[in-house]
């Protein structure tokens, strides 16, 4: 498992994770959906990036079984973005977004998918809806500003950017 992160970040893909469920992490993973398989708790790992003293007193949140698939199956959608493979992505993507109508990550990963096809229309409303969701979302706010300004909408492409630089007062990954 150790290898295989460190793969991950040498690939330039560490900005993946940051939307990943690295809850349980296994070789049944990619089988979850095939019944004939089966599920073993055995073969799984826990990850955490924490030490427990240092979890006490953190806020959590119960997810739903149904967000967990969705998050795994937005996930696939991002790497099928990451090959160019935009119609195996779009399914993956809009599957998580059937799943999890509430969640607003396949709709920015879907907003993504109709942006590189060039469905400006499409990426827009799928954007739209992912900031109705979820007003403060960055990566949503920051792919409205990359299509207003692939769309020649420099003054909401600027609005965006403000509303960005607000909610993101100090930037991410800055003090590494």
């Amino acid at each position: 498992v150790q290898q295989q992160l460190e793969e991950l970040l040498q690939r330039g893909d560490a900005d993946h994770l940051g939307d990943h469920v690295l809850d349980q992490l296994g070789c049944q993973l990619r089988h979850m959906f095939d019944q004939r398989l089966g599920f073993d708790a055995a073969a799984m790992l826990t990850i955490d990036f924490l030490p427990a003293e240092e979890l006490r007193g953190v806020r959590t949140q119960k997810i739903s079984r149904a967000n967990i698939v969705s998050m795994y199956l937005n996930n696939r959608a991002a790497e099928h973005i990451g090959k160019n493979d935009l119609s195996n992505a779009y399914w993956w993507a809009r599957r998580a977004a059937t799943l999890s109508p509430s969640s607003p990550t396949a709709y920015n990963t879907l907003g993504v998918i109709y942006m590189r096809r060039g469905a400006m229309h499409e990426a827009q409303a799928a954007l739209a809806h992912a900031l109705a969701l979820e007003p403060d979302n960055t990566k949503a706010t920051n792919n409205m500003a990359l299509l207003y300004e692939r769309t020649g909408r420099a003054t909401d492409a600027a609005l965006q950017r403000a509303r960005l630089a607000r909610l993101e007062s100090v930037a991410p990954f800055q003090h590494f």
